[in-house]
């Protein structure tokens, strides 16, 4: 996954660490001006390391200045290097996690897609996109302390020994230090106690982390001297929500790219939910699917060509041009695992679902770059690995049934 940004490594050689964007220079600002280490303290108690853009973050604060201090201006190289080392690190913490939380071979799948970046190719969230400058470490940086602070819950829930909450509560605060997607981590750790079944009775010991979270947030307004920096926002966030989080051909029939062949697939997917229950009508069910399939398509066709007033005729071409028809290698794959995990209710992948919302929950709040999806994408790594599994019990079922059916002695019913 993280294959182009190694190869681009050695480019980076000499290269001046401004060289990217307004908020290399801002850092580099700030570095100037606090030359001493007893200079940086004051990120622990005021805005961080980085000019006009007023974030709580003192942890990223130093370690970019003490990279600074080692390797000097044209020190993209080193810098870049230990992005993709911070990246290394991250995975080897989230794949421990999710071997602990969903065994060794689920975990294992789920922690290989997520750093092989699979959703990249499917134009969804994947971590490759935090992996492209060097001011992104951030993101690696908060996932190790995050993944470090629910590993160590999870391992509470698991022993109960409470040296292993303490720790959490511990790798809590750092993580509050690193980011501010890590005050989400509460209802995590209250959907990793539903996740293990033990949510009634565990449940009281995650008060801790909110009351931890509250005191924190109120030092940060002191802090900061109001709420910091935040994006511009604007009343999208329910289109970015669905945008960002459904994926595949999904993303680009709500930006109205290929929005008919995708409600097309999309419709003809609840049609099956619907019809599957109905043993009358599974006897036809590829035909049925297939009228219904037309049907629905010649009404969008017919209500598009209303809306917009070009012609019938025209609209048909649009349709069929090949462009829009290359979605369906984006679209069907994300069909066959939303109709399945609706189907199925894997507990794992509801988990998935949630985390990846809860994580993404503070993304809403303003327009979003692609590096930030960085951990929310764990979530959907996890939800379609169980798909991918599902697809392999689905193959040995039918393959079994074929060698079945095949043994059977002539005149056996």
């Amino acid at each position: 996954g993280a294959s182009g940004p190694l190869i681009a490594l050695p480019q980076q050689h000499n290269v001046d660490l401004r060289a990217f964007d307004a908020d290399t220079h801002y850092f580099y600002y700030a570095w100037e001006e606090n030359p001493r280490f007893v200079d940086t303290l004051k990120w622990w108690h005021g805005p961080w390391g980085q000019k006009f853009r007023p974030f709580y973050r003192p942890i990223p604060s130093l370690l970019f200045w003490s990279e600074y201090k080692l390797f000097g201006i044209n020190g993209s190289f080193p810098f870049h290097l230990v992005l993709l080392l911070s990246h290394f690190l991250a995975l080897i913490f989230l794949w421990r996690f999710l071997v602990d939380l969903l065994g060794e071979r689920d975990g294992t799948l789920a922690a290989c897609l997520w750093g092989a970046s699979l959703g990249e190719y499917f134009i969804w969230m994947a971590p490759i996109d935090g992996l492209l400058n060097w001011k992104d470490n951030v993101e690696s940086w908060h996932a190790v302390a995050f993944t470090a602070c629910i590993w160590a819950f999870l391992r509470f829930l698991k022993t109960e020994s409470r040296r292993w909450q303490w720790a959490a509560l511990f790798l809590f605060w750092v993580a509050l230090c690193v980011k501010e997607m890590a005050y989400m981590a509460p209802f995590v750790l209250l959907l990793l106690c539903w996740h293990e079944q033990q949510l009634p009775e565990k449940g009281r010991f995650v008060l801790p982390f909110f009351a931890l979270a509250g005191a924190m947030f109120f030092f940060r307004l002191w802090a900061l001297q109001g709420m910091g920096f935040r994006m511009p926002g604007n009343a999208a966030w329910k289109f970015r929500l669905f945008n960002d989080n459904l994926g595949g051909g999904f993303t680009r029939a709500i930006n109205g790219d290929c929005l008919m062949l995708s409600l097309t697939v999309f419709v003809t997917g609840l049609w099956w939910l619907i019809q599957s229950r109905h043993a009358a009508l599974r006897k036809r069910q590829l035909l049925l699917q297939g009228i219904f399939a037309l049907a629905i398509t010649i009404c969008l066709l017919f209500y598009t060509s209303y809306k917009t007033g070009i012609p019938f005729d025209q609209t048909v071409s649009r349709f069929l041009v090949e462009t829009e028809w290359m979605v369906i290698p984006l679209l069907a794959p994300m069909y066959f695992f939303w109709c399945r995990f609706f189907q199925n209710k894997n507990r794992h992948q509801i988990f998935g679902v949630l985390f990846a919302l809860i994580v993404y929950a503070p993304l809403t709040s303003g327009p979003n770059t692609a590096h930030i999806f960085y951990y929310p994408s764990l979530g959907w790594a996890i939800w379609m690995a169980y798909g991918v599994l599902d697809v392999f019990s689905l193959a040995r079922r039918y393959y079994a049934n074929q060698v079945v059916i095949v043994k059977q002695p002539k005149g056996a019913t």
